[in-house]
């Protein structure tokens, strides 16, 4: 028997909003443990009918000691969107006139053309492992296209075979940052790359087929990837500080 990834007085709640967040394509993995600690943390409070009541809303909301801003923001913002979901679904609940600010402003990082070359170079050399057998083709692809296409490491994650049309040279991205859909042109040297890709790992995959999966068949984490990029950066630059990330 499965166990279930929510323990909380909400738990069918949250395993249907992830749901259907996962439905409409987005990957919704940070986010669905921003969820499951606001379950862990309503087991504290009686919960009567699905319904967040202003006071579990705001002992959440309240800043924890250390706390960054961001972080603050996040959690109270994802509990800020169950809220609404749980209302349309009739579960009246407190929605927070406000949400707190996230208080950082995000410092991008330029890198220069001899590291863009060396991530490259690093990431080109990887070999194939029995727990990842397609490492060396996913991860070179993978940051070419983030570099090359300005994505969110989300929207890359999210593609599927579909989605990516190497007869006109496009990328699909059917949920990008508030959920919008658009067209992303790619070069004829990167189109040229997942015309290649395309023949080496998806010959019997079907068109929902995530673009780059797993040995399991599955998407690739965001953790994944942070740790691929790691190995592969020429200084110690954060991934989150240099590529567009959600």
């Amino acid at each position: 028997m499965k166990t279930s990834y929510f323990t909380g007085p909400f738990a069918p709640m949250c395993e249907t909003f992830v749901a259907q967040k996962r439905a409409s394509g987005l990957v919704y993995e940070q986010q669905a443990m921003l969820l499951k600690m606001f379950d862990n943390f309503c087991k504290g409070y009686e919960v009567h009918d699905y319904t967040i009541t202003k006071e579990i809303a705001t002992a959440w909301c309240a800043k924890r000691p250390n706390e960054k801003e961001i972080t603050r923001h996040n959690r109270v913002a994802e509990m800020q969107r169950f809220a609404v979901f749980l209302c349309r679904q009739g579960h009246p609940s407190y929605l927070l006139p406000a949400i707190p600010k996230s208080g950082e402003k995000h410092m991008p990082y330029i890198f220069t053309r001899e590291e863009i070359a060396s991530i490259f170079n690093r990431l080109d050399k990887l070999e194939p492992t029995n727990v990842s057998p397609h490492r060396h083709l996913v991860y070179p692809l993978l940051f070419r296209m983030l570099y090359g296409c300005g994505l969110r490491i989300s929207e890359a994650l999210s593609l599927r075979l579909q989605d990516v049309d190497t007869d006109s040279g496009t990328l699909h991205i059917r949920h990008g940052k508030n959920d919008r859909e658009r067209i992303v042109p790619m070069s004829a040297s990167l189109t040229g790359r997942c015309l290649q890709y395309i023949r080496n790992v998806h010959q019997d995959t079907p068109e929902d087929m995530p673009f780059f999966y797993t040995k399991d068949k599955k998407r690739y984490t965001k953790s994944a990837i942070e740790k691929a990029f790691r190995s592969g950066r020429p200084a110690k630059r954060s991934l989150a500080g240099c590529m567009p990330i959600s």
